[in-house]
C-alpha cells in the first residue's frame, strides 16, 4: 500500500509539473506579442472590424469580424491582408474567401502568417479576376482537426 502511495504522488507532482510548465510556457509565448504600428482598412462591400491584431518578429495574427453592408449576397471577392516593412516594401499577403456572404451577414476570421519583421498592413477587397491563380497557402483557413487526427493523437497518448 504504501507503494501505490508513492507512485500517485510522484504522478501527481509530474502532472502539476506539466500543468504549471505549460502555463508559464503559454504567458511567455503570449508577452512577445505586439500590437501593429498602423492598420488601413480599405474595403467598399464589407465591414472589417478588428478585434486584435498583434505580431512578433517573425509571425502574427489578426483576429475580428466581417460584415457584409452591402443589400445583395457577396461571392467570388476576396479580403487581402499584405503586410508591409518600415520602408513601405511588400512582405507578403493572405487572402480570406468571401462566399455566400449573405446581406447583413457577420463572420469571425482569423488570419495568422508567418513573415519576417513586418511593420503594419493594409485590408483590401478584391474580384476573383484580380486575384487570378492565387497558392492554396497564401489562403488563411481555419485548422481543420479531422478524425484522423483525433485518432492518432489518441494513439500515441496510449503509447505514452
Amino acid at each position: 500500500m504504501a507503494r501505490m502511495k508513492t507512485f500517485f504522488l510522484y504522478a501527481l507532482i509530474v502532472i502539476a509539473f506539466m500543468i504549471f510548465s505549460d502555463f508559464f510556457i503559454f504567458a511567455a509565448i503570449k508577452t512577445t506579442y505586439v500590437d501593429f504600428d498602423r492598420q488601413i482598412v480599405a474595403t467598399q462591400h464589407v465591414k472589417v472590424t478588428i478585434q486584435e491584431a498583434k505580431k512578433t518578429y517573425m509571425n502574427g495574427y489578426i483576429k475580428g469580424t466581417i460584415e457584409n453592408v452591402t443589400n445583395q449576397t457577396i461571392n467570388d471577392k476576396y479580403l487581402k491582408y499584405e503586410f508591409f516593412s518600415n520602408q513601405d516594401n511588400s512582405l507578403g499577403a493572405k487572402y480570406i474567401r468571401l462566399n455566400d456572404l449573405e446581406a447583413g451577414e457577420k463572420r469571425d476570421f482569423e488570419v495568422t502568417y508567418n513573415i519576417q519583421d513586418t511593420s503594419y498592413y493594409r485590408v483590401t477587397e478584391i474580384d476573383a479576376d484580380e486575384a487570378g491563380d492565387i497558392p492554396e497557402e497564401e489562403f488563411s483557413m481555419d485548422v481543420k482537426i479531422s478524425f484522423y487526427h483525433v485518432l492518432a493523437g489518441l494513439i500515441i497518448l496510449y503509447f505514452l
